[in-house]
């Protein structure tokens, strides 16, 4: 009934409906095309921005991981550059050092030249003196011999003992002490054989010689004090 009617009062309305219904279901259906074209060209592209966002994220991952390494580097490179810079220090203080005790070698060394030429010097000063003390020993010694060849009468044995105790070391390397005393000695024994052989007559002549040789030796003794001191304390020194 209602198909009847309607058919009645809208005659066309069943073929307008299914035209217009073939007219719109062409966009429709290009329309869906399109946009089921453009959904999976926006599935593509996010599935190409994922990926692209995973290696991303993997790279940062790397690049935290290779930051780490690097950090740990950095803080292993200050400590080394700390402990460098402790060796450093260390070294430039036992370079200090060296050079230090180079320079107190150095002043020991010129020290130790200065007071090697000082005792060369003293050494030869003293080698001097001794050559001077022995010409002046000599010299009394060929003074005393003369004087005594000048008396008359020959030596007795006592003389002769006296004379080989004079001779037996060099004037230079006896005491001051023994020197006198044998000079002393020597002029006693020759006074007492030159009065036991020319008697009481020539008594006064010999003790008038005697005075004047032991005037003169005492004179000459007493010149050559300062010498034999001198040379008693470096013979002294020198057997020590």
């Amino acid at each position: 009934m209602e198909f009847l009617v309607c058919n009645q009062f809208f005659p066309h309305f069943q073929a307008k409906s299914k035209l217009l219904q073939r007219q719109l279901a062409d966009p429709v259906k290009v329309a869906r095309d399109e946009w089921r074209e453009r959904e999976t060209g926006l599935v593509s592209q996010l599935k190409l921005l994922s990926s692209g966002k995973r290696r991303a994220e993997e790279k940062l991952l790397q690049f935290g991981s290779s930051l780490e390494v690097i950090k740990g580097k950095l803080a292993y490179a200050e400590r080394m550059v700390a402990s460098h810079e402790v060796e450093k220090k260390q070294l430039l203080l036992r370079l200090e050092m060296e050079m230090g005790k180079d320079e107190l070698i150095c002043r020991l060394e010129k020290e130790i030249a200065e007071k090697a030429a000082d005792a060369s010097r003293e050494k030869d000063a003293h080698q001097r003196l001794l050559q001077q003390v022995e010409l002046k020993d000599k010299d009394l010694l060929l003074e005393q011999n003369k004087k005594i060849n000048q008396n008359e009468g020959s030596k007795s044995p006592v003389d002769n003992l006296v004379s080989q105790k004079t001779s037996e070391s060099p004037p230079s390397k006896r005491k001051l002490k023994d020197l006198v005393d044998t000079k002393k000695e020597s002029i006693q024994v020759d006074s007492m054989t030159r009065e036991q052989k020319n008697g009481p007559a020539s008594c006064a002549n010999v003790q008038g010689s005697e005075k004047h040789a032991s005037s003169h030796a005492a004179n000459a003794r007493d010149s050559m004090m300062p010498f034999f001191q001198m040379a008693a304390q470096m013979v002294i020194s020198m057997e020590v």
